[in-house]
């Protein structure tokens, strides 16, 4: 059996064996084989992009809400966007472990990416996967940030619908709202909602929420989760499809960019321009300009 006919029967060996290659190397020639067939295959997953401060449960939420769709007969998969810090280990590596092996017990396929520093932690790897696990059969995708960052707005390049998660006592309100991170919402979920100020935070959260669903939940009991996935339920389609489009089109250009960037830079003139360059007698950005006209390009 090929790794492709493995993809297309959802065998999660398969499915981890082709975001291994794609991760290792998103523009080698074998992840775009595998990305080629793949999109030729898509499915029709919804992505559901997960975020917001650290500490508010987003991991429990997760687990819970993985077991109420996979109770609804949904195949579900979690892609878990890790920053590439090495400090970013301790009690949140933790929760990852924990939910994974929860996950696992229900059939729920969970992987975790690093960002590897590309703009606002998202890469290439990540659409690559988002195509393999598609293309795998599943019908929800869920895409959990590190809940700190770039990486929590730019979520919305990747996700269908996204959903911010907080609770009262557990992070920074106000930095989210400084971040952008409640701006980005398509829905809010309140956790820990049996705790004190959560009702406070509701009624705060639907006067700036724009009409937007604010759902309370306690996802260590489990209460609520259910009107959660009421919700993902009758989502029809996707409303960011353009910007999907946008940020699947700037990956891929992103690219071809730095492909062509290294080559030009492995040319003689090149190599003089950044002798100049260390010698302090030439800027970068003069440099950067005559190196893009060694292709014709205009400045």
């Amino acid at each position: 059996m090929s790794l492709l006919d493995g993809i297309l029967r959802g065998d999660p060996a398969a499915v981890s064996r082709a975001i291994t290659i794609i991760e290792s190397d998103p523009r080698g020639e074998a992840a775009r084989r595998i990305l080629d067939a793949a999109s030729a295959h898509g499915g029709r997953a919804l992505v559901v992009g997960i975020t917001g401060p650290p500490g508010v449960g987003k991991s429990t939420l997760i687990g819970r809400l993985c077991d109420e769709m996979a109770s609804r007969g949904r195949r579900v998969s979690v892609l878990a966007i890790d920053a590439s810090s090495p400090f970013s280990g301790g009690a949140f590596l933790g929760n990852r472990i924990r939910m994974e092996e929860s996950l696992h017990r229900h059939g729920v396929f969970m992987r975790s990416i690093a960002a590897r520093g590309s703009t606002g932690g998202l890469g290439g790897s990540v659409w690559g996967a988002l195509r393999v696990l598609s293309a795998a059969g599943y019908e929800r995708v869920i895409v959990e940030t590190v809940g700190a960052g770039q990486s929590d707005v730019d979520v919305m390049g990747v996700a269908d619908v996204i959903l911010v998660v907080v609770a009262p006592g557990f992070g920074d309100l106000v930095q989210a709202l400084k971040a952008g991170i409640l701006e980005i919402a398509d829905a809010f979920v309140v956790n820990k909602a049996d705790l004190p100020g959560a009702e406070e935070l509701v009624h705060y959260l639907e006067e700036v929420s724009a009409g937007r669903p604010v759902l309370s939940v306690s996802a260590a009991s489990g209460d609520g989760v259910g009107r959660v996935a009421d919700y993902l339920d009758g989502v029809r389609g996707s409303p960011r499809r353009e910007e999907r489009a946008a940020a699947a089109v700037r990956v891929a250009l992103e690219g071809i960019l730095r492909e062509e960037a290294n080559e030009l830079m492995r040319r003689s003139p090149a190599k003089e321009l950044l002798e100049e360059v260390a010698n302090g007698a030439m800027s970068p950005r003069e440099a950067a300009e005559r190196i893009l006209a060694l292709r014709g390009l205009e400045k």
